[in-house]
């Protein structure tokens, strides 16, 4: 079915069209923006933006869960549909299913399993692939990982998950002084996949060596590498000084000081920042204790910690980000909505697909009023969550 979207503001990578209008086809597919809607043209529907604001879907890459889904045990589809309805919701039209290493024998059938669901087609949000987030990671900046399933990377081994995953794994996060980390982000990137440097204890003379190879994108920055110091530029030292790579960032605040992100910011600049969640089971739950990675989680106030004290992901939605770089940071509703959008599409080779509102793109797009929330969610082209049916079943 065709539909017409009109009379409101149209966020593209690149500029806002103040009064303008797109045109989605019977397949879903963006293919004609632009400037009020011409006399004449018409479609199937209609849709009035009443001077709200039209999106690009928002793109999570980094997403362990949610609404009580954890990735690491939960892969039906009839399970995770809950969770897809409510990324919907919020704004996010598509996400990486992360998952946090575990002993090779169920990281297998966690692979295995999670591919074949994705065969089965799904409403709400849909699922580009999967976020290996470990186990190659540093036992020093482990986070939230059980050390016990924590090890440096053979060929032989990342050959296997990369089988197994059956074209779905598009990042693998790795620390760079591992044994063979080199070699394997150099055959990561001969297959398609993004190297991403994380959960590194790297000097800074290290960091700049990935970054000069095969290393292309950062995990989390700022949480879990060696830190900077005026005599010890550390991991975060590169990144800041980095030229190409993309760096993901949790701008729940918990993270991050909003302060922080600035000087992340002015060094590396706008188009190479992705906004992420890092989301456990608990986003979109109440308060409590939950499980990840085989560890107790505990949620109070917005934060998800371990018993210790360590951070153990977020409970955040992207939404929130993007929300928080606006009003709490000073970037303008393009520049946030782009971090979370197109620049993580760019950054997983997704960009020909989705992410921003261009044409021969699919039709992911999110309506938000004056308050910046959403007030109608599309995914190709499809209503997948509207504010006013919500209200009428609620």
């Amino acid at each position: 079915m065709s539909v017409i979207i009109h009379h409101g503001s149209i966020v593209t990578p690149n500029k806002t069209i103040k009064d303008g209008y797109v045109f989605v086809n019977d397949a879903g597919i963006i293919s004609q923006i632009g400037e009020r809607l011409p006399v004449g043209v018409q479609a199937s529907q209609t849709i009035d933006l009443q001077g709200n604001t039209l999106i690009p879907g928002l793109l999570d890459i980094h997403l362990h869960g949610g609404c009580g889904v954890n990735f690491e045990k939960d892969y039906q589809p009839e399970v995770i549909a809950p969770l897809n309805n409510h990324l919907a919701a919020q704004a996010t039209t598509a996400y990486l299913r992360t998952f946090c290493a575990a002993a090779k024998p169920e990281l297998e059938a966690l692979l295995l399993a999670h591919a074949e669901s994705l065969k089965v087609e799904s409403s709400g949000a849909r699922c580009f692939g999967f976020h290996l987030e470990g186990p190659f990671l540093s036992q020093q900046k482990r986070g939230a990982f059980n050390p016990e399933w924590l090890h440096a990377p053979e060929l032989s081994e990342v050959r296997e998950y990369i089988a197994l995953g059956q074209g779905y794994i598009r990042q693998v996060t790795l620390a760079p002084e591992l044994d063979n980390a080199f070699e394997t982000a150099a055959y990561l990137n001969q297959v398609g996949v993004v190297a991403a440097f994380g959960h590194t204890n790297a000097s800074f003379e290290l960091a700049i060596e990935a970054f000069n190879g095969n290393f292309r994108h950062v995990t989390h920055v700022f949480n879990a590498m060696s830190s900077f110091n005026h005599r010890n530029p550390g991991a975060v030292g590169a990144v800041l000084l980095s030229k190409m790579v993309t760096a993901e960032l949790i701008a729940d605040f918990v993270h991050v000081h909003p302060q922080a992100i600035q000087l992340l910011i002015n060094s590396i600049g706008l188009q190479r920042i992705v906004l992420i969640t890092d989301a456990m089971a608990a986003a979109g739950m109440q308060d409590g204790v939950y499980d990840l990675a085989g560890q107790s989680v505990h949620v109070c106030n917005h934060t998800a910690r371990l018993e210790d004290g360590t951070l153990a992901g977020s409970v955040a939605t992207l939404l929130e980000c993007v929300q928080n770089m606006v009003c709490k940071v000073g970037v303008s509703l393009r520049e946030a909505v782009n971090m979370a959008s197109i620049n993580p599409a760019r950054a997983m080779h997704l960009a020909h697909i989705t992410g921003s509102i261009e044409v021969n793109k699919s039709a992911d797009l999110v309506i938000l009023d004056q308050d910046l929330s959403p007030v109608q969610t599309m995914v190709k082209g499809k209503v997948v969550y509207s504010r006013e049916s919500n209200a009428l079943n609620s």
